[in-house]
Parts: C-alpha cells; sequence; structure tokens
C-alpha cells in the first residue's frame, strides 16, 4: 500500500523521532511505500523560530540526498505562512489570514496524495489541508492521529474548532492513549493502537555514559516540564551523592547535580537510559493530561530498560514500577526518590511493551477493520 503521513514533524537527521517517525518506519520496513510530509514549517515560523530554518535544511538535504530509510520519502511543505499558536496577540493579528491556510498543495504533494491509498493526517496543522487533500484523492482512506490534547500544548482556537469539526469525517482517529478516546466529539470512530519502543535499536550491552560508581537518574522530554519538580528531585538525590540528567529540556542556572544536556539524537539519548538508576517523567501537573502516562514514548522506554518512573501524584496513574510524588507535602520529595532507589530496575517492568513492528502490525489491522464514511459533511 502507499501512505501519505502529514504532520508538524520533520524527517531529518537532526530532528528527534517522535511517534510519527517510528509508524512510518515501522510500515516501510514492511515493503509499504511512505510519502511523509511536513506542514505548518512555513517561512513566517522559520522568521520566529530561526532555529526551524536547520531542520529544514536537514530534511531537504536528506531527502535530495536519498538518505533517508528504504520506502520513505519525505518532504517539507512549501508555505510562506502558517497560523502561528502560542501568542494571544499573534493570534490576533493574522486571524483574516488563518481561513486562507491549507487551501493549496505544492506539486510534490499533490502527486503524493492522489497516488495515496491510506492517508494518515496528524491533529494539528495538517488538519487544514483535509479538504484539500480529499478533492485530490476522495477514494483513500482517511486516519486522523490524535496523539495530544491540542488546547495543552498551546494551539490556537482555531485549530481547536477545526479539529472538533473535521473528527467525525475521518474513516478513523487514532488515539495513543485510552483516555484520550474520551475527548474525542460524539460520532467519531475512535480507536486506541499503543506507543511502542525500538526493540531492535535498544542494546542492554552499550557502554555506559556515566561514571563508574554514580547514581544516576535520568529525564527525556520537555514537554509540560515541570523545573520546580526538577529541582526538588535533585536536592532529593543530592543527599545520597546522585545527579539527575535532563535531556531535551532546558533548565536556567541549574542545580550543581543537575545535568543539562539539551536535544540528543536517539542513538546518544538511549545509552543515558538503559545504564540509569531511574527514570524521572516530570509532568507538569495540568487537568486532562493525565493520558500523558500512556502516551509518552519515554514512559514506555523507561518501563522497557526496567527503571522505576518518578512522576506526580496529581497525574492519577499507578504501575508497577511508577513512584509517585507530592511536592505540596513536606517531605514526600525525599520519600519518593529514596523509594525509587530501593525498587531498583527490572525488565519484568516492561514484559508488556511491545515493539513498534508489533504496533504497526495492529495499525493496519485496526485500519483495515474500520468502516468507510465516504459522503460524510462537516
Amino acid at each position: 500500500m502507499r501512505f501519505l503521513i502529514g504532520t508538524a514533524h520533520f524527517f531529518a537527521p537532526i530532528y528527534r523521532d517522535a511517534g510519527m517517525h517510528r509508524f512510518a518506519k515501522s510500515l516501510a520496513a514492511k515493503g509499504h511505500h511512505v510519502d511523509f510530509v511536513t506542514f505548518g514549517q512555513s517561512r513566517l515560523k522559520q522568521r520566529m523560530k530561526p532555529e526551524t530554518k536547520a531542520f529544514v535544511d536537514s530534511a531537504n538535504g536528506a531527502a535530495a540526498a536519498n538518505a533517508n530509510p528504504a520506502n520513505i520519502h519525505a518532504h517539507v511543505h512549501r508555505e510562506w505562512f502558517h497560523p502561528p499558536s502560542g501568542s494571544p496577540r499573534i493570534e490576533r493579528l493574522t486571524w483574516p489570514l488563518e481561513r486562507l491556510y491549507g487551501h493549496h498543495l505544492d506539486a510534490w504533494t499533490r502527486k503524493a496524495a492522489r497516488e495515496a491509498d491510506v492517508i494518515i493526517l496528524e491533529c494539528g496543522y495538517a488538519l487544514y489541508f483535509f479538504d484539500t487533500i480529499r478533492k485530490f484523492n476522495p477514494q483513500a482512506q482517511y486516519v486522523a492521529f490524535y496523539n495530544d490534547r491540542l488546547e495543552l500544548v498551546g494551539f490556537r482556537p482555531e485549530v481547536i474548532a477545526l479539529h472538533e469539526r473535521l473528527m467525525p469525517r475521518f474513516d478513523m482517529v487514532r488515539t495513543n492513549a485510552e483516555r484520550l478516546l474520551d475527548y474525542l466529539p460524539a460520532g467519531v470512530h475512535g480507536r486506541y493502537v499503543a506507543q511502542g519502543v525500538d526493540k531492535e535499536r535498544i542494546s542492554f550491552d552499550l557502554p555506559s555514559p556515566y561514571p563508574a560508581g554514580t547514581r544516576n537518574i535520568v529525564s527525556v522530554g520537555n514537554m509540560l516540564f515541570d523545573d520546580a519538580a526538577v529541582r526538588a528531585i535533585a536536592a532529593a538525590a543530592a543527599r545520597t551523592g546522585a545527579n539527575v540528567h535532563v535531556i531535551g529540556a532546558a533548565m536556567a542556572k541549574p542545580p550543581a547535580n543537575v545535568i543539562v544536556h539539551g536535544e540528543l539524537p536517539f542513538e546518544v539519548t538511549l545509552p543515558y537510559i538503559v545504564h540509569a538508576d531511574v527514570g524521572l517523567a516530570p509532568y507538569r501537573a495540568t487537568e486532562g493530561a493525565e493520558y500523558l502516562i500512556q502516551s509518552s514514548l519515554k514512559i514506555q522506554q523507561y518501563s522497557y530498560c526496567g527503571l522505576p518512573i518518578l512522576l506526580a501524584k496529581e497525574m492519577g496513574i499507578g504501575g508497577a514500577n511508577f513512584v509517585q510524588y507530592a511536592q505540596g507535602i513536606p517531605g514526600d520529595v525525599d520519600r519518593a526518590v529514596d523509594q525509587a532507589f530501593e525498587l531498583g530496575k527490572s525488565r519484568d517492568f516492561g514484559r508488556d511493551v511491545r515493539g513498534w513492528d508489533e504496533i504497526g502490525d495492529v495499525l493496519l489491522a485496526t485500519i483495515a477493520e474500520s468502516p468507510r464514511r465516504y459522503g460524510l459533511s462537516g
């Protein structure tokens, strides 16, 4: 089959792998043709966020050099404008142009759309192109990937309204957490398909990046990153000489035992997870964010690598290797850190975690079983 995957993520050597990349690679490894299109990365965004230009250049360079994995054909959709999110003032200023977005496809994406059997759009900016893509290919099967609550990750109101309007028009909406099914509009064919881990890339005999004899807590990612919680964890860890390694998030003036590594490729990050003593998931306690525990790639990776996991009690979910802390209770963070180290590592924590190859099979089966919804209007 031929798949078109539309997302805001880049398929680029210097860009971290997200779930969308893992699905693309799983489908490609099974022999399917995958066109991976990046939407929402306009010239305007490159002016607002100059670091974006490096991702664009990396993605385009890899595509031009035919350096992507077999069967994956990646492209950054050419746009001069996109409706930016995150600043109420800029959202108001760009509102008159917002309604014009998504009505044009460049030649590369038009060709990919016409030839696709299945079109997967990640909820967010890719949704703006739903109707335009359908004009070129009304017979394809349409699948939405609802990976995060859009209001929690800061999308502008128009994107959220578009999401609510379009979800019932997809043949299937895949969520990466069971709790996200509760947030779908009425009439949606929602299915939960779990995240996986790159089992074939995880080797437990990798050289350790940590100095011999040290104890280490690792935090990966920056979504809803709770800076105050990390500092409290670090203070508790310092009592026994343990260190905290922060990958993918920024911290200003971190404590002496916190090492901030910045954004690292997966291959570089992996040894930090494999050889850590404890995993930290410092999600800021936010109403409606409890789905993150199930959807988070790092939670899956921590568990598969046998780590005890520290996370806020307010996230409201438990597990055999979860150790909860409550910052508002005096001494509770110290207790949780001690308990996590005492719990120790065990490969049994990850015995139910699936690899992406298995998850790819589940996705294909779920798509095949989904009813078609041709002709529905929204």
